[in-house]
């Protein structure tokens, strides 16, 4: 599934990113993953979110200042 390949990529480069379910956005780097889930590390602490309830997976842009 083309989530699952985007998620990987995000896994193998550890950027942050930003990841849509019903009512709620996470923002972390992704730390484990496996066909069903995803393990998200937030500011907040761990968080297991299954793959099926993703709605958008974007990637957290940090900006310099110059």
């Amino acid at each position: 599934s083309s989530k699952l390949l985007l998620l990987n990529q995000l896994y193998n480069n550890q950027l942050n990113s930003i990841l849509t379910v019903p009512r709620k956005i996470y923002i972390g780097k992704v730390k484990n993953l496996n066909f069903q889930s995803v393990s998200l590390e937030t500011k907040e602490g761990y968080i297991s979110i299954q793959i099926s309830d993703i709605f958008a997976i974007d990637l957290e842009v940090e900006y310099e200042s110059a």
